[in-house]
């Protein structure tokens, strides 16, 4: 009896332990959360998503939110900043996500079909797996671009990125658009990452997903 009394207050005394480590241990910080309505549409966007200058109003016609590639972590409070900071290695990383309701135009899945494919030349260009590369012709509205598109005429993803420029001064970024559940989404990216076409769509839209729950 002594032995099982000793097992006992043991175990208790573990427990104890236990509990006053687990009141000692700071908890986790709670993110943030904006929730933004977009036509009545609800969106709780983690804040760190958002630039500090698009904080405001709940209610808008347009968010935009700004994460790291690949991880899709918060790039938009630019809390990662600082004296130091190498801002064109930090560009070359940074996709930006702009939500709004769904327009009444051309659907983003029948573009390539139904608008761009008249405006292509004929040649095919080197483009990433998955992929077909063609330029725009010279008297097309949208010279000086090429659009990257998935078979068939990118209905699962199209992406317009502008042709190189050496001597640019800023860096080229691609623009891809999706149209999910009610909602236009727009997605920014630097034209390097176009060979990550899929892992940025399925970023993109996880952090739209992850916003409407």
């Amino acid at each position: 009896m002594k032995l099982v009394g000793a097992l006992v207050g043991v175990a208790a005394l573990a427990a104890l332990g236990y509990v006053a480590a687990r009141a000692l241990t700071p908890a986790a910080p709670v993110e943030p959360v904006t929730t933004i309505y977009l036509r009545g549409v609800a969106l709780h966007v983690p804040t760190p998503f958002l630039r500090p200058d698009a904080l405001g109003a709940s209610a808008r016609e347009r968010v935009t939110l700004e994460a790291f590639f690949p991880d899709f972590s918060p790039a938009g409070s630019g809390a990662d900043i600082g004296p130091k900071t190498d801002l064109t290695l930090r560009f070359a990383k940074v996709v930006a996500v702009a939500i709004e309701p769904a327009g009444d135009d051309v659907a983003p899945a029948e573009r390539v079909a139904k608008l761009y494919l008249r405006f292509l030349d004929d040649k095919e260009l080197p483009s990433p797996t998955g992929l077909t590369a063609r330029a725009f012709k010279d008297d097309s509205p949208f010279a000086g671009d090429t659009l990257f598109y998935s078979a068939p005429e990118g209905a699962d993803f199209a992406a317009r990125c502008p042709n190189a420029k050496p001597d640019a001064a800023a860096p080229a970024t691609c623009s891809a658009a999706f149209r999910v559940d009610g909602l236009d989404v727009a997605v920014r990216f630097p034209a390097p990452l176009i060979g990550e076409w899929s892992a940025i769509k399925s970023g993109a839209l996880g952090l739209v997903d992850a916003a409407r729950r």
